[in-house]
Order: structure tokens, then sequence, then C-alpha cells
């Protein structure tokens, strides 16, 4: 008898500290977060002065309201394209009038880094390169059109601290090169002088593929290391947040923010530029505007330009892709993800754009415009050529004839 109440209390005393340890594993798994507000403010305060002062030498409006800066970026005007043939400029005239004849509302040409306290809200998503700011023309009013995030509290990098100030970047599939140029990076230069500040935590929707890895490079070249780099899919629910540094609200395109992150990445303008490029889609993610007639028109490049002509097919070295493009005076490619190299280029870089059309209108798909308007925001020569898509992949041709009285007007010789 005596030994069966002693094997129940036994079983009883195990039950008991079970659960203690559960619970205290728990509670060091989901750690209670205690704000220091006191602190928060100090530091937010120095944080919003150095970016005053940053965006003031550069000469742009800024105001104030509160722990937020709005900012109001000069207007200015995209340069034309050059075509080979008057109906390819009647052609991008007729869909992009509005962008050549008007300026730049204010939408595009606000920007707001707009800070938040411990508030609880839901993810957003619309932070990608098309997003604007549609309401509050006037500065003065509150600031509406700010996006909203979730409750978060842990990640693979660990806890965060008091003083960590969290960064969303939540752009449309900005883990890859494309999108993390037009994306990303606009909203990471509108904050550059921060960006080195350890207790900044950056969250993006997806860690970058393998075959994107010169986004870790770049990344790391702007002072920011893989563990202040959190993820959408890692985050936790905890009671209070953190504070939030929102930097979303940054105009689509324009000249500043790219020479500030060609500058930051360290492009370089070569007085001399020799080589001709052209970008290979083979690989792509997206299939399809492929060059048919590909080895025809390598053969007459390399004919043309028999010591400096280069099919370009990725790369996973930043440097060693960066000083390829810096003394690259022809890119040609069709329009897609490779044409961001640009970035890359020399200002006096030229850049040939092949535009898949069908039975002479556009296809609705492609964002016809984003090629262009960066290489007129960096100041390279932009050329653009339509021509009739093949087949539903949307893959072309390229009349040699057409390549030949490109080179022509565009006065690209082996020479200069």
């Amino acid at each position: 008898m005596r030994c069966a109440l002693r094997a129940s209390l036994l079983c009883v005393l195990l039950f008991q500290l079970c659960l203690i340890a559960y619970i205290v594993m728990k509670n060091q798994s989901h750690p209670k977060w205690t704000a220091h507000p006191a602190v928060h403010v100090g530091y937010i305060v120095s944080i919003l002065d150095n970016l005053k002062e940053y965006h003031t030498r550069s000469k742009l409006l800024v105001n104030a309201p509160g722990n937020n800066i709005i900012l109001k970026y000069p207007d200015f005007k995209y340069t034309i394209p050059h075509f080979i043939s008057v109906e390819d400029e009647d052609m991008f005239k007729h869909h992009h009038d509005d962008d050549l004849n008007t300026n730049r509302d204010y939408d595009h040409l606000t920007g707001i880094i707009h800070t938040e306290n411990f508030s609880k809200s839901a993810i957003s998503s619309e932070c990608g390169w098309t997003r604007l700011l549609h309401e509050n023309s006037n500065s003065n009013q509150p600031i509406k059109n700010i996006p909203r995030y979730d409750v978060i509290r842990q990640n693979s990098n660990g806890p965060m601290r008091d003083r960590d100030i969290l960064v969303p970047l939540f752009v449309p599939q900005g883990y890859t090169y494309q999108h993390f140029i037009d994306g990303v990076l606009p909203k990471l230069m509108q904050i550059r002088p921060i960006l080195h500040l350890r207790h900044l935590k950056f969250i993006l929707e997806y860690p970058p593929r393998r075959d994107h890895a010169i986004v870790w490079q770049i990344l790391l070249k702007l002072g920011i290391q893989r563990s202040r780099i959190i993820y959408k899919s890692e985050l936790q629910e905890f009671n209070e947040l953190p504070l939030l540094l929102d930097t979303c609200v940054t105009p689509p395109i324009h000249p500043i923010l790219l020479n500030i992150a060609r500058d930051s990445i360290g492009i370089n303008n070569h007085e001399y530029i020799d080589y001709v490029i052209l970008i290979s889609r083979i690989g792509s993610h997206n299939p399809g505007r492929r060059i048919i007639n590909k080895r025809e028109t390598v053969h007459f490049l390399k004919e043309r330009f028999p010591k400096n002509f280069f099919v370009f097919k990725g790369s996973t070295d930043l440097d060693k892709h960066a000083s390829l493009f810096a003394r690259t005076k022809l890119m040609i490619g069709v329009h897609g993800a490779g044409l961001y190299n640009m970035l890359l280029c020399n200002s006096k870089t030229t850049i040939l754009e092949i535009m898949p059309i069908d039975k002479g209108s556009l296809l609705p798909n492609l964002s016809t415009d984003i090629f262009w308007k960066m290489a007129s925001s960096i100041g390279q020569n932009y050329w653009r050529i339509y021509v009739e898509r093949i087949d539903s992949h949307s893959n072309v041709n390229i009349p040699l004839k057409t390549m030949i009285k490109f080179l022509s007007l565009a006065n690209i010789t082996n020479k200069n």
C-alpha cells in the first residue's frame, strides 16, 4: 500500500516538474518583449535628424511633421528615345505621350520616411516600384496612405533587442535581381546614410535565390549584413511592436535615387568603353522573348566587333559583373531582366532594347517604360526597336538589316 502511494506521489511530482519545464521553455522561445519608449524616442530623433540633414544637403525640399519626413524630389524630364524608323517613333509617342509632355505630379516626386510606435496592424505587400502616394498632396495634412504591418517578434537571427528598428521592404518578388533593383533599392537609397546602423533590421518577403546571389553582394556593399535581414515567413507574433521605420513611399524612378545607388555600389565611369554585350535570356525564369536567330546575330556582331563582343549569360560575382558593364559601350537585349544591368553600365553606354509587339500593338503584360526611364535617368543613350513576335512566347527574329541600320545611325563602330 505504501509503495503504491509513493509511486502515485512520484508520478504527480514528475508531472508538475514536466509542466514547469514546459512553461519555462515556452517563455524562453516566445519571451515577453518589454518596450522602452524613452530609449526609442531619443534614438529615433537622432536618426531622423541625420536623414533631414542628409536630404537638405541633397537640395530636396524637406518637411518634417512629427516623427515623419516628407521629401519633395525635384522635377525632371525624360529624354525621348532614339529610333531607326519614323513608324517606331510614332508608336512610342502614341503610347508614352503623357510621359514626354507633362511634368510628374506630386505622387511621382514624393518620398516619405514614416515612423510608427508599438501598433498592431496587417501586413501590406504593396511596396513595389509602381506604388505611389495617392493621398495628401498637401504635406501639412496627416499622413494616411502608409502600409500596415503584422505584430512581429522573433527571427532566425536571434531575438530583437529593445532598440531594434524594423524597416519593412515587402516588395513583390523583391528577392529577384530585377525587382530588388527597381523596388527595394530605391527605398534603401532614401535612407542611405543610416543603413549601416546595427539596430536597423530589414524585413524582406523571401531570401534571394541562389541564382540571384548578387543581391546579397549589393546589400553588403550598402553595409547590410545577413544577420540584419529578417524574412516574413520567420516572423512570429508578440504583444508589443518595436519601432517601424517605413520608407515604402518613394518616387518610382528618379535620377537622384539611381545615382546614389550607383555611387553606393561603386560604379565607375571609365574613360575607355569598348565592350559590346548581347544579353542572353537562356536560363531566364520567364520563358520566351528569346532571339530565335541568335546564332546568326552573334556571328554578325562577332564579325563587327571581333575582340570586344560578349554574350552575357549571367554572373554571381558583383565585382566582375560591374567591371564588365562599366566598360560597355553597347548593351543589346530583348525586353527582360538582363537589361537591369544598365544600372552598372557607364553613363555613356548606349542601350538597345528590342521590344516584341503583336500585329503592331504593344504586349499588355510588359512594362514598356521601365528601361527607357532608367536609362534616361542615368543619362545613357537609349534606343528602341519594335519587332513583331513570331510565336505566343514573344520570341523574335532580329533582321540583320535592322541591326546594320541601328549601328550606323547610333555611330557604333569598332573604333569608337
